[in-house]
Protein backbone atom coordinates (compact mmCIF):
# COMPACT_ATOMS: atom_id res chain seq x y z
CA UNK A 1 0.00 0.00 0.00
CA UNK A 2 1.30 3.46 -0.86
CA UNK A 3 -0.90 6.51 -0.11
CA UNK A 4 -0.10 9.73 -1.94
CA UNK A 5 -2.08 12.34 0.00
CA UNK A 6 0.29 15.01 1.30
CA UNK A 7 -1.69 15.69 4.48
CA UNK A 8 -3.30 12.30 5.22
CA UNK A 9 -2.36 10.47 8.39
CA UNK A 10 -2.77 6.89 7.26
CA UNK A 11 -5.25 4.10 6.72
CA UNK A 12 -6.37 0.68 7.90
CA UNK A 13 -5.86 -2.06 5.31
CA UNK A 14 -8.86 -4.37 4.88
CA UNK A 15 -8.76 -7.52 2.74
CA UNK A 16 -11.43 -9.87 1.40
CA UNK A 17 -11.45 -13.12 -0.56
CA UNK A 18 -14.92 -12.62 -2.01
CA UNK A 19 -15.33 -8.83 -2.29
CA UNK A 20 -18.13 -8.81 0.30
CA UNK A 21 -16.71 -9.70 3.72
CA UNK A 22 -13.66 -7.65 4.74
CA UNK A 23 -11.30 -8.07 7.69
CA UNK A 24 -8.51 -5.77 8.92
CA UNK A 25 -5.10 -6.82 7.61
CA UNK A 26 -2.87 -4.08 9.01
CA UNK A 27 -2.38 -0.33 9.44
CA UNK A 28 -0.40 2.23 7.48
CA UNK A 29 0.80 5.69 8.53
CA UNK A 30 2.82 8.26 6.66
CA UNK A 31 3.24 9.12 3.00
CA UNK A 32 4.85 7.14 0.21
CA UNK A 33 7.30 8.41 -2.41
CA UNK A 34 5.50 7.65 -5.64
CA UNK A 35 4.50 9.03 -9.02
CA UNK A 36 4.74 7.98 -12.65
CA UNK A 37 7.26 7.69 -15.48
CA UNK A 38 7.48 10.58 -17.92
CA UNK A 39 9.22 8.82 -20.83
CA UNK A 40 9.46 5.29 -22.18
CA UNK A 41 12.23 3.09 -20.78
CA UNK A 42 12.68 -0.08 -22.84
CA UNK A 43 13.91 -3.47 -21.58
CA UNK A 44 17.49 -2.35 -22.25
CA UNK A 45 16.87 1.25 -21.12
CA UNK A 46 19.50 2.96 -18.97
CA UNK A 47 17.52 6.03 -17.79
CA UNK A 48 14.20 6.05 -15.95
CA UNK A 49 12.51 9.48 -15.82
CA UNK A 50 9.89 9.99 -13.10
CA UNK A 51 7.55 12.69 -11.81
CA UNK A 52 6.86 12.51 -8.05
CA UNK A 53 4.77 15.69 -7.80
CA UNK A 54 1.66 13.88 -6.52
CA UNK A 55 3.53 12.82 -3.37
CA UNK A 56 5.98 15.76 -3.21
CA UNK A 57 8.58 12.98 -3.36
CA UNK A 58 12.33 13.38 -3.24
CA UNK A 59 15.06 10.90 -4.18
CA UNK A 60 18.77 10.79 -3.36
CA UNK A 61 21.68 9.19 -5.15
CA UNK A 62 23.42 6.20 -3.55
CA UNK A 63 26.77 4.47 -4.03
CA UNK A 64 27.15 1.63 -6.50
CA UNK A 65 27.44 -1.03 -3.74
CA UNK A 66 24.27 0.26 -2.07
CA UNK A 67 22.37 0.29 -5.36
CA UNK A 68 23.53 -3.27 -6.04
CA UNK A 69 22.21 -4.28 -2.62
CA UNK A 70 18.77 -2.83 -3.34
CA UNK A 71 18.94 0.14 -0.96
CA UNK A 72 17.36 2.36 -3.66
CA UNK A 73 14.85 -0.35 -4.63
CA UNK A 74 11.82 0.80 -6.64
CA UNK A 75 8.74 -0.88 -8.05
CA UNK A 76 7.40 0.11 -11.46
CA UNK A 77 4.08 -1.20 -12.78
CA UNK A 78 3.14 -0.68 -16.41
CA UNK A 79 -0.36 0.36 -17.56
CA UNK A 80 -0.76 -3.25 -18.68
CA UNK A 81 -0.03 -4.56 -15.18
CA UNK A 82 3.55 -5.84 -15.57
CA UNK A 83 5.77 -5.31 -12.53
CA UNK A 84 9.51 -4.73 -12.43
CA UNK A 85 11.72 -4.20 -9.38
CA UNK A 86 14.82 -2.10 -10.02
CA UNK A 87 17.30 0.04 -8.17
CA UNK A 88 19.25 3.12 -9.23
CA UNK A 89 22.60 4.70 -8.46
CA UNK A 90 22.16 8.35 -9.47
CA UNK A 91 19.06 10.53 -9.07
CA UNK A 92 19.40 13.74 -11.10
CA UNK A 93 16.85 16.48 -10.37
CA UNK A 94 15.37 17.77 -13.65
CA UNK A 95 12.52 19.89 -12.25
CA UNK A 96 10.31 20.15 -9.15
CA UNK A 97 9.97 16.56 -7.89
CA UNK A 98 11.19 15.24 -11.26
CA UNK A 99 14.22 12.97 -11.63
CA UNK A 100 16.29 11.04 -14.14
CA UNK A 101 17.43 7.79 -12.55
CA UNK A 102 20.59 6.18 -13.98
CA UNK A 103 23.03 3.43 -13.05
CA UNK A 104 20.05 1.07 -13.05
CA UNK A 105 19.99 -2.48 -11.70
CA UNK A 106 16.98 -3.99 -13.43
CA UNK A 107 14.87 -7.11 -13.19
CA UNK A 108 15.52 -7.61 -9.48
CA UNK A 109 13.89 -10.07 -7.07
CA UNK A 110 12.80 -12.47 -9.78
CA UNK A 111 11.04 -9.92 -11.99
CA UNK A 112 11.67 -9.56 -15.72
CA UNK A 113 13.03 -6.43 -17.37
CA UNK A 114 10.12 -5.12 -19.41
CA UNK A 115 9.24 -2.05 -21.43
CA UNK A 116 8.25 0.68 -18.98
CA UNK A 117 6.12 3.10 -21.02
CA UNK A 118 5.25 6.67 -20.21
CA UNK A 119 2.65 6.73 -17.44
CA UNK A 120 3.86 3.61 -15.62
CA UNK A 121 3.30 3.81 -11.86
CA UNK A 122 6.46 4.33 -9.79
CA UNK A 123 6.98 3.58 -6.09
CA UNK A 124 10.23 4.04 -4.17
CA UNK A 125 10.71 1.27 -1.62
CA UNK A 126 13.92 2.84 -0.33
CA UNK A 127 12.32 6.12 0.80
CA UNK A 128 8.94 7.19 2.13
CA UNK A 129 6.49 4.90 3.90
CA UNK A 130 5.24 1.59 2.48
CA UNK A 131 2.87 -1.01 3.94
CA UNK A 132 4.51 -4.43 3.69
CA UNK A 133 3.22 -7.89 4.53
CA UNK A 134 4.28 -11.35 3.40
CA UNK A 135 1.56 -12.87 1.24
CA UNK A 136 0.65 -16.46 2.17
CA UNK A 137 1.60 -18.78 -0.68
CA UNK A 138 -1.93 -20.17 -0.95
CA UNK A 139 -3.22 -16.74 -2.02
CA UNK A 140 -0.98 -16.51 -5.09
CA UNK A 141 -3.07 -16.43 -8.31
CA UNK A 142 -6.24 -15.81 -6.30
CA UNK A 143 -8.27 -12.62 -6.64
CA UNK A 144 -8.03 -10.43 -3.54
CA UNK A 145 -10.07 -7.34 -2.67
CA UNK A 146 -8.87 -4.39 -0.61
CA UNK A 147 -10.32 -1.28 1.04
CA UNK A 148 -8.33 1.51 2.68
CA UNK A 149 -10.43 3.70 5.03
CA UNK A 150 -8.17 6.63 5.88
CA UNK A 151 -7.77 8.90 8.91
CA UNK A 152 -6.36 12.36 9.51
CA UNK A 153 -2.80 13.07 10.76
CA UNK A 154 -3.84 12.74 14.42
CA UNK A 155 -5.72 9.49 13.88
CA UNK A 156 -9.25 10.91 13.86
CA UNK A 157 -11.94 11.30 11.22
CA UNK A 158 -11.65 7.71 10.03
CA UNK A 159 -13.72 6.79 6.99
CA UNK A 160 -16.34 4.06 7.05
CA UNK A 161 -15.83 1.02 4.85
CA UNK A 162 -19.02 1.96 3.03
CA UNK A 163 -17.34 5.22 2.01
CA UNK A 164 -14.26 3.69 0.41
CA UNK A 165 -13.48 2.15 -2.96
CA UNK A 166 -12.92 -1.60 -3.37
CA UNK A 167 -9.74 -2.49 -5.27
CA UNK A 168 -9.15 -5.94 -6.73
CA UNK A 169 -5.72 -7.49 -7.34
CA UNK A 170 -4.51 -10.97 -8.32
CA UNK A 171 -0.93 -11.60 -7.14
CA UNK A 172 1.34 -13.69 -9.35
CA UNK A 173 4.66 -15.44 -8.88
CA UNK A 174 6.40 -15.95 -5.54
CA UNK A 175 6.29 -13.69 -2.49
CA UNK A 176 9.17 -11.46 -1.38
CA UNK A 177 9.93 -11.18 2.34
CA UNK A 178 10.08 -7.44 3.23
CA UNK A 179 12.49 -8.09 6.12
CA UNK A 180 15.18 -9.14 3.63
CA UNK A 181 15.49 -5.58 2.22
CA UNK A 182 18.17 -4.54 1.63
CA UNK A 183 20.21 -7.63 0.76
CA UNK A 184 22.44 -8.62 -2.11
CA UNK A 185 20.12 -9.10 -5.04
CA UNK A 186 20.01 -12.65 -6.37
CA UNK A 187 17.89 -13.64 -9.35
CA UNK A 188 15.34 -16.40 -8.87
CA UNK A 189 15.37 -18.19 -12.21
CA UNK A 190 12.55 -20.50 -11.20
CA UNK A 191 9.61 -18.13 -10.80
CA UNK A 192 9.29 -14.56 -12.16
CA UNK A 193 6.97 -12.29 -10.22
CA UNK A 194 5.23 -11.19 -13.40
CA UNK A 195 5.30 -12.42 -16.98
CA UNK A 196 4.31 -10.88 -20.27
CA UNK A 197 5.09 -10.58 -23.95
CA UNK A 198 8.53 -9.29 -24.90
CA UNK A 199 9.71 -9.78 -21.31
CA UNK A 200 13.20 -10.96 -20.50
CA UNK A 201 15.06 -11.50 -17.26
CA UNK A 202 17.43 -8.72 -16.31
CA UNK A 203 21.06 -8.73 -15.25
CA UNK A 204 22.41 -7.81 -11.84
CA UNK A 205 24.97 -5.58 -13.52
CA UNK A 206 24.06 -1.89 -13.78
CA UNK A 207 23.01 -0.66 -17.19
CA UNK A 208 25.16 2.18 -18.41
CA UNK A 209 24.46 4.68 -21.14
CA UNK A 210 26.55 4.49 -24.31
Amino acid sequence: MAPTARTGGGAVVYVSLDGDTFAPFGEFSGRSTMGYTTTDCGPAGTTLSVDLSESAGQLSSVSTPLAASGVSLCAVRTPGGLLEFLSYTTATLTGPNRYNLTGLYRGLYGTFTVDLPLGSRFLSLGSGAVFEEVLPAQLVSRALYFEFPSSNPVGGGAQLLSETTIYSYTPLGSSVVPGLFPVAVVQDDRMPAETGEAARRGSNDPLESH
